[in-house]
């Protein structure tokens, strides 16, 4: 997931104020109450990757990042999936990140969405 973060701030001319220890810290104490999204082409290896953090019954946030640009991804990942993964476990709230927006739902059949509870 870091390699994605990084990426996406290096083709938006971003800062990264979250460093690989930072996520390694999340995936080694947090495993029970973080959402990781992935997209991967076929069967290779994930090459998009949505993080959301939970709380009891609500889902925050997300950090994106993709080592590629497939158009509306980040949609489906950052918004749809979430949603869904929302009403499966009937989260009475999802607070997307900060600057968040809408689009048509038009994710690309190349890339299949892969939700991982850990």
């Amino acid at each position: 997931m870091h390699g994605f973060y990084l990426a996406t701030l290096d083709g938006k001319w971003g800062v990264p104020y979250l460093n690989r220890a930072f996520f390694d810290e999340v995936f080694t104490t947090m495993k029970d109450r973080t959402l990781l999204i992935l997209a991967r082409r076929g069967v290779g290896s994930p090459v998009v990757g949505a993080l959301f953090f939970l709380k009891v019954t609500s889902l925050f946030g997300r950090y994106w990042g993709a080592a590629e640009h497939v158009r509306n991804l980040h949609f489906e990942l950052c918004y749809y999936q979430a949603i869904d993964f929302a009403i499966e476990r009937a989260s009475n709230s999802w607070r997307p990140a900060p600057r968040a927006s809408t689009s048509w739902r038009e994710a690309s059949s190349l890339l299949s969405p892969t939700a991982l509870i850990r």
